[in-house]
């Protein structure tokens, strides 16, 4: 049934007035079809108790742009990684949704309007909503052809990582385990888990190998760290995910900046050993820009491969990337190399510590590591 019948006079009226309720999940659904996230600033005067109320403007111009992604989502290809066999356990899904959709495209081509739904029979706001869905589930099924093909180019890396604290026995369960998930992408919930508990190992190790700052072995250290690289910082870390590093004493050009913060890793949920394209906004609910998964490394695999990278190449700095859900320093570190150490970034640092953390402990990383007393210490001879 049409909002408004054909015979009604004030049919125009109702149109002008008539607002169009979405919620936030919907609006999620619909960033994540459009690919960006919509400004919402634009939509707030619109906006009462987490719906959305819009006129009909403004919906007849969003639902032109979810349809105009339909060539882009409907995209389908076979990706390297992936054998015959498992690109068409996703291709056959793939197009179970795209049947789906034939009620309400052709050739590409919508066959309603926003307009429709008032006077037009057969089309309704939920069939809005159905297409938004759909559109989302073909990318999620895509998404997850996708996973399921890094989960299977990193499984030699996992357990290589893994082999540094496990025993054989250990390891060769966890292996086995792996490998017959790998046989079917029905199984990539169960990957995921499994990858998740490999990450809770790898995790507790790597802490653990983490220096204690209450008792620092001045010529054996290792910190996550974090720079400042700005005057805006304010003591706030505005992006949901921190990109940070890992250093210690063989290595301590893996981090390239000369001060910063050494970080709580507790809240870890990636360990790299070389950088993830972290999408640190979280911009539609994406970890990796580049798709990767969120694997925390051991400790040990990460140093070593940065060790073997630097030898391959001494001008190589070796990056890997830690990445955090919270910003908690726990102390101040800086590099006492004058030439490095860049002034600003000094003078920046001292203003931060001062105004937002003036308890926190001064480490200064040389050849040695040295706790110092306060800012008055060697410190701050580089920001005079």
């Amino acid at each position: 049934m049409s909002i408004i019948e054909n015979n009604f006079d004030g049919r125009s009226e109702i149109i002008q007035n008539y607002k169009f309720k979405i919620n936030d999940k919907l609006m999620g659904k619909i960033n994540k079809v459009l690919g960006y996230t919509i400004n919402y600033e634009y939509y707030d005067e619109y906006k009462r108790d987490n719906v959305f109320y819009m006129d009909l403007t403004d919906m007849k111009n969003l639902f032109k742009k979810i349809c105009e992604c339909y060539d882009s989502i409907l995209e389908f290809n076979k990706p390297l990684g992936i054998n015959e066999e498992e690109y068409l356990h996703f291709l056959n899904r793939h197009n179970r949704y795209i049947k789906l959709l034939n009620k309400y495209f052709n050739n590409g081509r919508c066959l309603f309007s926003i307009k429709d739904i008032f006077h037009k029979d057969g089309f309704t706001f939920e069939d809005v909503e159905k297409i938004v869905l759909i559109f989302n589930e073909i990318q999620d099924n895509k998404e997850n052809m996708y996973s399921f093909r890094e989960f299977k180019n990193v499984m030699k890396d996992v357990i290589d990582s893994l082999s540094y604290i496990l025993t054989d026995e250990e390891l060769n369960i966890i292996k086995d385990e792996y490998m017959k998930l790998l046989t079917n992408p029905n199984n990539l919930e169960a990957l995921k888990n499994l990858v998740e508990k490999t990450n809770q190992i790898t995790k507790q190790d790597f802490i653990k190998k983490l220096s204690n700052l209450e008792n620092i072995n001045e010529e054996n250290f290792s910190f996550v760290v974090h720079s400042i690289k700005t005057n805006e910082w304010n003591g706030k870390f505005y992006d949901p995910l921190v990109s940070a590093s890992l250093i210690n004493n063989d290595v301590r050009d893996l981090y390239s900046y000369p001060v910063g913060f050494i970080l709580d890793p507790s809240s870890m949920i990636c360990a790299n050993t070389e950088d993830s394209y972290t999408s640190n906004s979280m911009n539609l609910n994406t970890f990796s820009y580049a798709g990767n998964l969120p694997i925390i490394y051991s400790y040990d695999k990460i140093i070593n491969d940065c060790k073997k990278r630097k030898t391959e190449n001494k001008n190589n700095n070796a990056y890997n990337e830690i990445v955090l859900t919270e910003f908690k320093p726990l102390a101040i570190f800086y590099y006492p190399d004058k030439e490095n150490l860049n002034k600003d970034l000094a003078i920046n640092l001292k203003r931060q510590v001062e105004e937002f953390y003036p308890n926190l402990q001064i480490i200064e990383i040389g050849s040695k590591v040295k706790l110092l007393r306060g800012l008055e210490d060697n410190f701050e001879a580089h920001i005079k």
